[in-house]
């Protein structure tokens, strides 16, 4: 009986490592501190999903284009969050994710984050074009930006109160209201 047990808890576990490779889950996704990426319903949190663009895992436009896939599969809005290690603004966006109001902010969206540093000669192609990070650009069906984007000009204070007014307006599609105090975020390289 316990060899039945054991080879079923096996079989188990192969499927859902099947499942998870099958639904776009890899080991190049990492969350932002305290992002959901539990994709199952929750009353408590948001359904939001937060990827980093990995260099070396291939050309940009291949991994922006896996990644717009997988959020549409999973129902969410995929967007390009444009950000550098040395920006300041930038991590204080991934540190405020793990505020309530940011969460709700960010609900049904697919962020997909690449360093401007890593992948600076094929951000032009694809219209992420900006004058300073954090920017985060809307994506078409083409997984190119359709020309939407807020910077972190648009928020005062780099503190959840602040950038989630702002954010929630651009994402549920308000650009009047998210851009209303645009400001020159931190210069891009």
């Amino acid at each position: 009986m316990d060899k039945a047990v054991s080879r079923c808890r096996r079989v188990s576990l192969l499927l859902a490592g099947g499942l998870l490779a099958a639904c776009g889950g890899t080991s190049t996704d990492r969350a932002a501190p305290g992002a959901s990426t539990d994709l199952a319903s929750s009353s408590t949190a948001p359904i939001h999903r937060w990827v980093d663009a990995e260099p070396g895992a291939g050309p940009l436009p291949t991994q922006l284009q896996h990644h717009c896939d997988t959020a549409r599969t999973l129902g969410l809005r995929p967007y390009a969050e444009l950000n550098a290690t040395w920006c300041a603004p930038c991590k204080a966006l991934r540190r405020a994710m793990d505020d309530p109001a940011m969460q709700e902010a960010f609900a049904g969206t697919y962020i997909i984050g690449v360093d401007v540093d890593a992948f600076a000669r094929d951000l032009e192609p694809l219209g992420l074009v900006t004058p300073g990070v954090p920017a985060i650009f809307a994506l078409g069906p083409d997984c190119r930006a359709t020309g939407a984007r807020i910077t972190g000009g648009a928020w005062g204070a780099d503190e959840p109160a602040e950038m989630a007014p702002p954010l929630r307006a651009f994402f549920q599609g308000r650009p009047d209201e998210a851009a209303s105090s645009q400001e020159t975020p931190s210069p891009a390289p």
